[in-house]
């Protein structure tokens, strides 16, 4: 299978989903108070979201990211199910309405 093969000052991982529609993520953050690498997918075949790594950059770190054919996936550090887009908008429904009786509009 087609993914993601991270070098994180001198440790390998890989990181693929086999089956499925897949989307990996690899994020860098900078700001001012938090500086991070994270890795995370979503296997929208299965209905999960997989996370592979994250942890604090230092000045010096070291990454290097290679696209390649991967046999076998690092074990994820979480998977959990990620929740339908009627499920979201639900809640998103749900959270307006409760503002909305709090401030007496309702």
């Amino acid at each position: 299978m087609k993914g993601f093969e991270l070098c994180f000052n001198g440790v390998a991982m890989k990181m693929a989903v086999e089956d499925g529609i897949v989307v990996v993520f690899i994020h860098v953050f900078n700001s001012n108070k938090d500086k991070r690498i994270a890795v995370s997918g979503f296997d929208h075949y299965l209905n999960k979201k997989i996370s592979w790594y994250d942890t604090e950059l230092k000045l010096g770190d070291e990454i290097c990211v290679k696209f390649t054919d991967i046999d076998d996936c690092s074990k994820p550090i979480q998977v959990s199910d990620i929740k339908s887009r009627n499920e979201l908008r639900i809640e998103q429904y749900n959270s307006l309405k409760e503002s909305l009786i709090k401030r007496g509009v309702l």
